[in-house]
């Protein structure tokens, strides 16, 4: 059996609502040559129904399942321990990769062999449609750091060989695994950059702003205060490590509409 160059990893809780169409996206790429690891995380709707149905449709497909709710770090790594691609492909169950994502985002990789993980830009939608395109910066440096994370985590390909040298992702840091990974990733001297083309389009709702509660804002705000002081942000600049604080203070509609209106239309 040939080894895919690119695994796919996906944790899902509860997704029958939004699960089939992310599935669909990425059975839709332009590129081939992927495996699909999929952790169940304890569903107790529809979804191991849904999963099942794919997995016997597509060999290249593959599911993991959790006893309990495992979180999504813990599930991620699951699926990092089993995976065999020479990349490793983020998605969300509820995202919509764009039929070109994988294909470009190996192209790269492969023409430029000094980055180690590349991300993209990605179109917001909801309910009620696109809302626009989110960017970051091209060259992931220090200051890319100040504005939050680095990369959009959804839209993320990285070398395998880097995700498991960085013991993958860690699960004691609430819903900030992804911001702690890229703290790591830049203190160990890899490189990342994010394509300017949105390849993914991101699903965003007032519900994912209700998630950002005081304990996940507190767990967020030592995760960058930390990583401020290890990757050597200037002192003046450490009191950014704040604001994911603050933003759980301020009513979630209100949050939910500036970053709306910060986006490229």
């Amino acid at each position: 059996m040939t080894v895919p160059l690119v695994s796919i990893l996906m944790g899902v809780y509860n997704g029958e609502k939004t699960l089939s169409r992310s599935i669909d996206s990425v059975k839709r790429q332009t590129f081939f040559n992927w495996e699909f690891i999929i952790f169940n995380d304890g569903s107790t709707d529809n979804t191991s129904t849904i999963l099942k149905r794919y997995s016997d449709e597509d060999p290249r497909i593959h599911i993991l399942n959790g006893r309990g709710k495992n979180g999504l770090a813990s599930g991620l790594n699951q699926c990092l321990f089993v995976a065999k691609g020479k990349y490793i492909a983020r998605m969300d169950d509820d995202d919509i990769s764009l039929p070109e994502r994988l294909f470009k985002q190996v192209d790269y990789l492969e023409k430029h062999n000094n980055v180690d993980a590349v991300g993209s830009s990605m179109i917001v939608f909801d309910e009620c449609g696109e809302k626009g395109i989110r960017h970051n910066d091209v060259l992931i440096t220090k200051k890319s750091f100040l504005k939050g994370s680095p990369f959009f985590h959804p839209t993320i390909m990285i070398k395998r060989k880097v995700l498991k040298d960085l013991n993958g992702y860690r699960t004691d840091v609430g819903r900030t695994e992804d911001l702690d990974l890229w703290f790591r990733f830049f203190q160990g001297g890899y490189v990342g950059c994010n394509l300017q083309e949105p390849l993914l389009k991101y699903h965003e709702n007032i519900t994912d702003y209700s998630k950002r509660t005081i304990r996940n804002g507190l767990l967020a705000t030592y995760v960058t205060f930390s990583g401020y002081k290890n990757i050597d942000i200037s002192l003046i600049n450490r009191w950014r490590a704040f604001r994911p604080l603050i933003s759980s203070l301020i009513p979630k509609k209100l949050m939910k509409k500036y970053h709306e209106f910060k986006l490229d239309r």
